[in-house]
């Protein structure tokens, strides 16, 4: 094992991925990586080959096993709400579970909208894969935002 320069965790060995496979509807390509280390996504510190694990790169968590992208999560479901022609602020999170590892939670702001939002969540988990469906709903009145109006995550947790 080693780091690169951003301290991404770089593992070497027989049992590892040699490339990754794009598929799309007109064809599949594998692409091979240009050297033998295989990027984690995991930035850790190595001091006398002990591995501290630091942070996930990317906003990756697990549930049941199966690796979640919060940020495309989000993505998917502002998609989902403009598809419906609905203006909710809303923001989905990851929330520690002791049976899954994690779970997916809304936080949404406003009170008024509670039959909207649990009509919005149903319609939503049912294009979803099971572990990536939205679990609880939390309103808030008024969750902080920047300039731009993007939900400032970290002053909520």
């Amino acid at each position: 094992a080693k780091t690169n320069s951003d301290n991404t965790l770089l593992l070497k060995g027989s049992s590892l991925s040699s490339g990754e496979v794009h598929f799309s509807k007109s064809k599949t390509e594998y692409i091979k990586n240009s050297n033998d280390w295989f990027p984690t996504n995991d930035i850790v510190k190595i001091n006398n080959n002990i591995i501290e694990f630091i942070s996930r790169k990317y906003e990756q968590i697990k549930i049941s096993g199966e690796l979640v992208n919060t940020h495309h999560l989000n993505n998917t479901f502002n998609t989902f709400k403009k598809k419906q022609n609905i203006t909710l602020t809303s923001l989905i999170i990851a929330n520690k579970n002791n049976k899954y590892g994690h779970q997916i939670d809304l936080l949404i702001e406003s009170v008024a909208n509670l039959n909207q939002a649990q009509d919005l969540v149903a319609s939503f988990n049912q294009e979803q894969p099971k572990h990536q469906s939205i679990k609880n709903i939390f309103f808030f009145r008024l969750l902080d935002k920047s300039p731009l109006g993007k939900i400032k995550q970290k002053t909520i947790f």
